[in-house]
């Protein structure tokens, strides 16, 4: 029985630790998406401007 429930101990604390990373995977999931985003609107920006005309060369 004492066994078994070391057993279970160490399951339990496998499941724990396993919880733990997939919030933390999951919070820099968001992270990183949320970072892609900004990064896609910031580089649409600098792109549609560097296709301006800045004069006109007539």
């Amino acid at each position: 029985e004492g066994e078994l429930s070391q057993d279970l101990y160490t399951f339990h604390e496998a499941v724990s630790a396993l919880q733990l990373m997939e919030e933390e995977v999951l919070d820099t999931h968001k992270l990183v998406m949320d970072n892609t985003t900004k990064f896609l609107n910031d580089a649409h920006g600098v792109f549609s401007a560097t296709h301006k005309v800045d004069y006109d060369q007539e």
